[in-house]
């Protein structure tokens, strides 16, 4: 329900005291999705925080997201 500037500041900074970032090129977060990577960097130069993005790894031609691993842990499916 966070904005993702709230997001950024309240939980990123202020609760975890990020200081480094790994995101891919499709992150999203916050509210309807708003923020992106490009959001992280710009805010992560103000907050004195890294990001750090990377190409998503791709197993049997299909990229590795957090909802895929979700989807397979919620099912059993572990195995790789």
């Amino acid at each position: 329900a966070l904005e993702a500037e709230d997001f950024v500041r309240r939980v990123l900074v202020r609760g975890l005291g990020a200081r480094l970032l790994l995101a891919g090129p499709n992150f999203r977060f916050g509210r309807a999705a708003r923020g992106d990577l490009s959001l992280l960097e710009r805010m992560g130069k103000q907050a004195g925080f890294e990001v750090l993005p990377f190409e998503p790894v791709i197993l049997g031609g299909a990229p590795i997201s957090s909802s895929l691993v979700a989807r397979c842990l919620g099912t059993g499916d572990v195995a790789m």
